[in-house]
């Protein structure tokens, strides 16, 4: 799977190139639904909202000029997250728990954002080293890192030397931290 950093993958979108909108789709709906459930939004609010704020944004991709000295695209998108839901909740006569003109450093929202965001970059290091490995190979490292299982039980189970199990469990946490390091700073 190829990585697209955020400006290659903003420039593709502009010229409408094929496949650039389900990328985006596929890199942050996951992202901006997870935003909103955490906000406590029911899952239907939160389907459109996402639903929204991709529209929002292919309308307004066409003449977006993304300048790293003005910010991050992050958070642009994240000010359109906040402001869809802040309408919301308006709309429905509840409170709204966010501030409408930005988003701070010590804004909560702001905070389970950036976390939900890494959690989404992490899961897709996941699927894209998953797909650069041997099934047996991404295996032990799962069960040994994630699983919380020892060395030896994995190499028994999966019919190899310990040595093996450590090597594989060694290479894949090494792909992926360049993954997600590369992920996150391609999309900062």
């Amino acid at each position: 799977m190829e990585l697209t950093t955020r400006s290659e993958l903003l420039a593709r979108l502009k010229k409408d190139e094929e496949d650039s909108w389900n990328e985006f789709v596929s890199l942050y709906a996951g992202f901006i639904k997870k935003v909103c459930i955490r906000q406590n939004l029911q899952d239907s609010d939160a389907s459109d909202i996402v639903q929204q704020v991709c529209m929002e944004w292919f309308r307004a991709c066409k003449g977006f000029e993304y300048d790293p000295k003005k910010g991050r695209f992050r958070d642009y998108l994240c000010q359109m997250v906040s402001n869809a839901i802040t309408k919301l909740k308006k709309k429905k006569r509840v409170q709204p728990e966010l501030d409408e003109d930005s988003l701070c450093e010590d804004d909560p929202l702001q905070k389970m954002i950036e976390t939900e965001y890494r959690e989404c970059m992490v899961k897709k290091a996941i699927t894209i080293v998953k797909s650069e490995f041997e099934p047996i190979t991404y295996q032990a490292f799962e069960w040994t890192e994630f699983n919380g299982m020892k060395i030896r039980e994995v190499a028994q189970k999966l019919g190899i030397k310990t040595n093996t199990v450590s090597k594989y469990r060694s290479r894949v946490k090494e792909r992926l931290q360049k993954i997600i390091g590369d992920l996150l700073e391609q999309h900062e």
